[in-house]
Formats: C-alpha cells, structure tokens, sequence
C-alpha cells in the first residue's frame, strides 16, 4: 500500500513554525480471542460445540473464519478433532486460536452372575435368590444401569433373580451412551 504524506499548516503548540509532517493515527490491534467448548457426549458422537470469545480489543462488527469453513461465532454438531478460528474485527485486526474437541472412550459393558449354589445360579428349582453385577469401562462415570427395561439407578448389583435371561443396559445419564 503506498501512502501519501500530507503536510498540515497549523498550530499544534510545538516550537516548530509552517507546514510539518503528519503522523498517521493508528488503533492498536490488540484483539485477543479464546474458545469455550463443549466435548463431544459419547464415543464417535457429533455433538460438539465451540463458541468463539472475545476477551479483549477490537472494534464490532467482528467475522469468523473457522477451520471447517463456517462463519458464524459458534460451531456446533462437531466430531471430535482440533479447530481452529481466525476472528477479524472492523479495524481489520485478526487473531486466531485454536481448541480441541475430545470424545469419551468406548463405552463396554459386561455383566457377571454372582450368586453361586455349588456350582448353580440359584439355590434351587423356581428360587428367586440369583445376583448379577454389571459393570463398565469407558465411558464418562457416574454410569446408570437398568434390567430389563425398568427404572435406572446407579446400583450396578441386581439381586432376588429367578432362572431366565436377562438384559441390563448401562447409560450415561441424559441418555446418552446407550450399551447394552
């Protein structure tokens, strides 16, 4: 960019006399942005979220140009990986941050029969006095664990079984996580 000096005649309360030199104005370009994320909810969910802040400087309106090419302040239904956000503001200053989104690992579940009557499940034909305990690994704790489709809880031990077959579910709460 060229830039054309100008000579201003004036009085400006210096010694000097006649035309001087101006010194161009300038606004200091003290943008400084962060990131707030939200991580994803389950292992290879897409439910991420990044909104970018401004802590301080600049001069609104402001533009956002993220890594995945969208262009507003917030981000979301994100899969987990690295983002990265360059914001300008009127001025024309820029700054850029990045920030990443992380996932729980794989949600497992597993269940044990625990109760044992020499060798058998349950004490004795038609008894209701089998146990069970389920338990996980990944997944973001406290787990929920429900048997056979009814109410959740945290207990993961299920006791006063009868001989069948039984289904637990283990869940994060707010639904989500589902393992069966």
């Amino acid at each position: 960019m060229n830039l054309i000096p100008w000579l201003i005649d004036g009085s400006d309360g210096s010694a000097a006399a006649g035309f001087q030199p101006a010194t161009p104005c300038s606004t200091p370009c003290a943008l400084v942005v962060d990131a707030s994320k939200t991580d994803v909810t389950c292992n290879g969910a897409i439910d991420g979220a990044i909104s970018a802040l401004i802590t301080s400087g600049g001069v609104s309106p402001y533009t956002y140009n993220w890594s995945n090419m969208a262009t507003t302040q917030t981000i979301t239904n994100l899969a987990p990986g690295t983002y990265s956000v360059t914001v300008t503001n009127a001025n024309g200053c820029t700054a850029t941050t990045s920030t990443t989104i992380t996932e729980p690992d794989v949600l497992v579940a597993a269940a044990v029969v625990t109760s044992n009557y020499n060798g058998s499940q349950i004490s004795c034909n038609n008894s209701t006095d089998g146990s069970i305990q389920a338990s996980t690994i990944g997944g973001t704790n406290p787990m929920e664990y429900s048997l056979n489709g009814g109410t959740y809880s945290s207990t993961s031990l299920f006791t006063g079984l009868g001989a069948g077959t039984y289904t637990i579910v283990a869940k994060m709460p707010m639904d989500v996580c589902l393992q069966r």
